[in-house]
């Protein structure tokens, strides 16, 4: 079953992360959070920390690309739905369009794959680069499988409870006929080399 993550601490050192990208390429960068994350589920809050943590450290390392200027992350959310904008003050998309490149294709499968949300990236008035993520959230279901995983133990007896479970290949521990289906499992980090914006 998955984790309640308290998002904005691990967003915290998403910035962190992006002050020592700066040093690293001459840039001042002033980071500005607008708005809670509050808590997630981790299946959410591992791939929103992936995509993010790109989206930050690309427009540290190119958008400002050793000069200085803001980050603006904004974060907008219900129990229902997610929005996240991050907003630079830097050079803005190399043809005011976002390209192809494997950091976009990454972002992209966390966002829309992995979150099943969208994403925009777009210039922003000011003269930088918008990127805009809508998802939507589910934060009950959850909370539904661990009752429905739950029930189904409780029935059966301590000598059925080991022969009722059961590996579900490539998916996880289901229970057999609990009707709660596969278990989540921890999703993979994206570890990968990136050489230009997007």
């Amino acid at each position: 079953l998955s984790q309640i993550v308290d998002f904005d601490v691990v967003f915290d050192r998403v910035l962190s992360l992006a002050a020592e990208v700066a040093s690293l390429h001459n840039t001042t960068v002033h980071p500005h959070k607008e708005g809670e994350f509050g808590e997630l589920p981790s299946e959410y809050a591992t791939p929103l920390a992936l995509a993010l943590t790109e989206i930050v450290t690309n427009a540290v390392e190119h958008g400002l690309a050793g000069r200085e200027g803001e980050v603006i992350i904004r974060a907008d959310r219900n129990d229902e739905r997610l929005a996240v904008e991050v907003i630079d003050t830097g050079t803005g998309l190399p043809g005011g369009t976002v390209g192809d490149g494997l950091g976009t294709q990454i972002v992209r499968t966390l966002i829309e794959g992995e979150l099943g949300g969208s994403i925009t990236w777009g210039p922003d008035v000011r003269g930088g680069t918008r990127v805009a993520i809508q998802t939507a959230l589910d934060l009950h279901a959850d909370a539904r499988d661990a009752a429905r995983l739950e029930l189904t133990l409780s029935q059966l007896t301590p000598s059925r409870r080991y022969s009722g479970a059961r590996r579900v290949p490539g998916a996880g521990w289901g229970v057999v006929g609990s009707g709660s289906g596969p278990l989540h499992r921890p999703r993979e980090g994206v570890l990968r080399a990136r050489s230009s914006r997007w």
